[in-house]
């Protein structure tokens, strides 16, 4: 009786484990499918996520504006000529009587369909952009108005407003993206994930030339996960696909894809604004870090640094600024660090006693200026060309 009921037992041993693995085996079918749909879901048009394109903005344009110091040598027409000339200061706008509402930057959502001054009206509530102006006198138009040789009252000023992005938007972008967010940029906003295949189908159909070749059929739904808190997707997509098994290289191939995405909500996730700096204006410079420092009512108070990126003598540098901000501008002591370097004491973002020492990468030579009182005192050269009032080399070249 005992050796009966131990072979029993042995028999339903050897039973349960294989139903038991049966059962696991055709979850797992259901669960990851076959190669026809792995191939179906790495499909490039499923993969590549949702996108927020935004254009360039004016933040070069603004630098331009605001090295004109309020005076132009241009006519206002000439200023806003799209030909892309030297004073074409697009994308940034002449100020009128109707607010741009939407042209101020260009930004969509790639496979989505939005009124501009909707995403113009939800790009500020978050943040992205913000807007400098710079009022411009013309000179030579006040003089034709006070002349009057041909007429009176033509326009001789304007407001040109600049719509630039907050550098802050440079959090959503991937790593191996570019963080300099003033020249247009594509941010990743959601990624399709699998819910469930709703219908499957496997057959075989004869080609010419191919012989039977295995055809996948099936349609999906998928969700879209968001990867940035600043919009949502509700609701689920659909998509149907049609594959086969290409017999000269052995790969699932695309036959037929279909696809709607579910719609898009956007959201209200403020980023956080940096206080406003006006950064020295030489050598076509860009700013390429934010100001870190004091701040009063927005703008640069107090000890403050930022890193420039300098275009001199056909090369591109970093500059590291560091010094006593007030209004958003330099205003104290400044040390300048990097590839040149300048020491001194500067006033509204132009030097007043400073010397600045330059390098000459090709030649090895050095450029040392000193400035006096706002006015350029003297000029010593490492080889001894170009100068002017190079009393004391030494000083100026920083060899004592």
């Amino acid at each position: 009786m005992r050796t009966k009921w131990l072979l029993l037992c042995v028999l339903l041993s050897s039973l349960l484990p294989n139903s038991a693995n049966a059962q696991s085996s055709d979850t797992l079918r259901n669960v990851r499918g076959g190669a026809d749909e792995a191939a179906a879901l790495a499909y490039s048009e499923f993969t590549k996520p949702k996108v927020l394109h935004i254009d360039r903005d004016g933040f070069l344009q603004a630098r331009r504006l605001e090295a004109l110091n309020g005076v132009s040598s241009y006519n206002v027409a000439s200023d806003l000529n799209p030909s892309g000339g030297p004073n074409d200061f697009r994308p940034c706008f002449e100020r009128g009587p109707i607010a741009p509402d939407g042209d101020a930057i260009d930004a969509r959502f790639v496979g989505y369909s939005f009124d501009p001054g909707v995403i113009y009206k939800w790009l500020s509530s978050n943040n992205f952009i913000q807007f400098e102006t710079y009022n411009i006198r013309y000179p030579k138009t006040e003089a034709i108005n006070a002349s009057g040789s041909f007429g009176k009252g033509f326009k001789a000023a304007a407001v040109f407003v600049c719509a630039i992005l907050n550098d802050n938007v440079g959090k959503y972008l991937p790593p191996n993206q570019a963080r300099d967010v003033h020249n247009g940029l594509d941010i990743p906003i959601g990624r399709r994930a699998l819910t469930k295949w709703t219908f499957r189908n496997r057959y075989d159909t004869p080609v010419p030339g191919k012989g039977n070749v295995k055809v996948f059929a099936g349609t999906f739904t998928y969700r879209i996960d968001p990867i940035v808190p600043i919009v949502a997707f509700p609701g689920e997509g659909t998509a149907t696909v049609k594959l086969y098994l290409n017999p000269d290289n052995g790969r699932w191939t695309i036959d037929n894809w279909q696809m709607q995405d579910p719609g898009i909500t956007l959201l209200t996730n403020p980023l956080p604004v940096n206080c406003k700096v006006f950064t020295i204006i030489q050598d076509n410079s860009r700013l390429v870090s934010p100001y870190k420092g004091g701040c009063k009512d927005g703008l640069a108070d107090g000890h403050g640094s930022y890193t420039l990126s300098v275009y001199r003598g056909g090369v591109q540098k970093t500059l590291n600024v560091d010094g006593e901000f007030r209004n958003g501008k330099l205003n104290g002591k400044v040390s300048m660090t990097g590839a040149d370097s300048e020491e001194g004491e500067y006033r509204e973002n132009n030097p007043v006693n400073s010397i600045k020492r330059e390098f000459n990468t090709d030649n090895g030579h050095m450029w040392a200026s000193e400035w006096r009182n706002g006015v350029l005192f003297a000029t010593c050269t490492s080889d001894g060309q170009f100068e002017r009032n190079c009393t004391d080399r030494e000083k100026l070249l920083g060899t004592h």
